[in-house]
């Protein structure tokens, strides 16, 4: 049985070299990789179920590592950096740690995260600010 409610994703595809439509087309017995089919050339190709993004991004392996690392460690909030959906931040004015839960797009077309912090609740904290 899959766990994905979608069938269509978008990632790096090894044999055309560049980024395409894929398509899911399976998953091993122990839940670990999906098969994705690419909609150009048509070939499938094995990625580990972590690399694959609730948005229907697959994450390159490099992706995958920084992800990895950033998920591990608490890192300072700024309104200029992206973070990652369950990465966890550090507040200095709230004085707490929180785990991002959530991203969107406001109306003006800034980048909101939702952060559920320990102690202060849920707030919605704007990142990747271009100060230019």
């Amino acid at each position: 049985m899959l766990k994905f409610r979608r069938k269509k994703f978008k990632g790096y595809c090894p044999k055309c070299k560049i980024v395409q439509k894929l398509t899911l087309v399976g998953q091993s017995e122990d839940l670990k990789e999906v098969w994705l089919r690419c909609d150009k050339c048509l070939t499938s190709h094995a990625v580990s179920v972590d690399r694959v993004m609730k948005s229907g991004r697959i994450l390159t392996p490099a992706e995958s590592k920084k992800r990895k690392e950033a998920l591990q460690e608490v890192v300072s909030y700024s309104p200029q950096e992206t973070y990652w959906i369950g990465q966890k931040i550090y507040h200095r004015e709230f004085d707490d740690v929180g785990e991002v839960i959530k991203k969107e797009v406001s109306a003006g077309n800034h980048k909101l995260i939702e952060v559920k912090f320990e102690h202060s609740g849920i707030k919605k904290l704007i990142e990747g600010l271009d100060v230019n």
